[in-house]
């Protein structure tokens, strides 16, 4: 499927670039037309082609580039190539606040034109081109401000999360599980979407009664039980958490993960 996925954006985004090269040459055989316009309205239409060619081309080389699993590649800065780190952040710090000034600059022009010198274009066409062409660079930064949003939230929901597990994590969470809080940047999208109900606070969990250590084998029956989450023996000096409703005994760096 995700093979699939990749193939109809490729061939997507080859329509595309195939279509503004066809509208680069209209412009560049044109060229001379516009010598009478009050603004290089032949300029900024090069500019917009060229801009969004640039942001097609980002996106395919960082949608193959990118490992399975989250299919946009612009809505997560965590990636763990460099290349891949170094596009997002030139796509949303460079290129997409550049294509917005552009478009602005262009919408000004555009009514520059219309005042001044509303008979320079090559055909009438091209006039209502132009304003049909801005809307669609209004939409494209619509829909990318949108994705930004996208974006930003779902990092914030990771540091949230990241943030909730340190709160947890100790050299006993890290012996057992490893460090829980660092989560992996190139497969953020399930931990962060999967739907799952909201567990308790780290606080309300750390001051949940029932904390103690596992005596010796002999005198302390919990010795050689099985922690039920994580199946492994409960040894001597253990730390462990036993729950007043249930009376089960855990480990409790496995209890209390579970419980987050």
């Amino acid at each position: 499927m995700a093979q699939g996925w990749m193939a109809q954006v490729v061939c997507g985004d080859v329509a595309v670039v195939s279509f503004l090269s066809l509208a680069l040459l209209d412009v560049v055989s044109s060229w001379d037309s516009f010598s009478h316009c009050s603004k290089p309205m032949h300029t900024w239409l090069l500019g917009s082609y060229l801009l969004i060619v640039a942001s097609r081309v980002i996106h395919v080389v960082g949608t193959l580039s990118r490992p399975a699993g989250f299919e946009d590649f612009i809505l997560s800065a965590r990636h763990a190539k460099a290349t891949l780190r170094a596009l997002f952040w030139f796509f949303w710090l460079a290129l997409l606040p550049a294509f917005i000034l552009w478009t602005v600059m262009g919408s000004i022009w555009l009514v520059d034109v219309e005042k001044r010198t509303p008979q320079c274009f090559p055909s009438q066409m091209y006039g209502w081109f132009l304003v049909l062409w801005q809307l669609l660079c209004y939409v494209w930064i619509c829909l990318h401000a949108w994705l930004g949003c996208t974006a930003f939230v779902l990092e914030w929901r990771l540091r949230k999360s990241e943030g909730e597990l340190r709160q947890l994590e100790d050299v006993d969470t890290v012996a057992r599980w490893g460090e829980i809080s660092r989560l992996i940047g190139d497969d953020t999208e399930a931990f962060v979407t999967t739907p799952c109900l909201a567990g308790l606070a780290p606080q309300k969990i750390l001051a949940l009664p029932g904390v103690s250590t596992v005596g010796v084998a002999g005198v302390d029956e919990r010795c050689g039980e099985d922690c039920p989450i994580c199946l492994c023996e409960l040894k001597h000096c253990d730390a462990v958490r036993t729950l007043g409703a249930c009376g089960h005994t855990f480990h409790r760096s496995c209890i209390d993960l579970w419980l987050v």
